[in-house]
């Protein structure tokens, strides 16, 4: 809980506190290139080889923190237009 109050609180145009939620859904990480036959026509392709993987705490850390960098950046910028 510690984090969800260091959290930079927005608030919409009439003063009211947004919420803002992350939501994780299978997490996966790309580990290279295949080389596939695909379609009913079987097409040589070069695809992605992704597969699913266990989110950790570092993963989990990394995207507050681009949430967090993105929302201080939205932030500066509304400062800086109003002057």
């Amino acid at each position: 809980m510690a984090i969800i109050d260091e959290f930079p609180q927005e608030r919409d145009e009439s003063g009211k506190l947004l919420l803002l939620e992350v939501i994780e859904y299978a997490p996966r990480v790309t580990v290279g290139r295949d080389f596939r036959l695909c379609g009913r026509h079987l097409v040589p392709e070069i695809t992605r080889d992704r597969r699913p993987v266990a989110p950790t705490t570092k993963d989990r850390q990394e995207m507050l923190n681009i949430v967090l960098r993105v929302v201080e950046q939205k932030q500066s910028n509304e400062s800086g237009d109003s002057k």
